[in-house]
């Protein structure tokens, strides 16, 4: 399956602090995964049998700006108030930069050996956020 046949993107664990809510680690599943079968295939483990409850989209450049940019701003609000038409700015920093933090965490803390599926994470966050700064200054 390639970005034409759908988009593509990665499983999120979000873990959240149980008295705020506020999201304390967001985990991404290693490998790329369509948006199809997230929602019509219910698939929520990835290959490393993690489980995930969110979906997040890969920016792959400019051809798919807008369409990666309208899903990200789905996927945030979902991901925050499990609603997808409730999107605020603010999410962005909430999830992506956690997001990237525990990738970089993980690594450090030498939970996750450093390959390159974790570092092409790290790039797909820092570009979506890249994007995301670009269009909401």
């Amino acid at each position: 399956m390639g970005i034409e046949d759908g988009p593509l993107g990665f499983g999120l664990k979000v873990t959240r602090i149980s008295r705020t809510g506020v999201v304390k680690q967001c985990s991404a599943a290693p490998n790329l995964l369509s948006l199809k079968s997230f929602i019509k295939h219910g698939i929520r483990r990835s290959i490393a049998n993690e489980t995930f409850g969110y979906w997040f989209p890969a920016y792959f450049g400019a051809d798919s700006q807008e369409r990666t940019l309208h899903l990200a701003k789905k996927s945030l609000s979902f991901i925050m108030t499990n609603r997808t038409d409730k999107f605020q700015v603010d999410q962005v920093s909430k999830v992506l930069l956690k997001a990237m933090f525990t990738v970089i965490l993980r690594i450090v803390d030498e939970k996750l050996v450093p390959c390159t599926d974790f570092v092409r994470q790290i790039v797909y966050f820092h570009s979506l956020m890249l994007l995301f700064i670009k269009v909401y200054p």
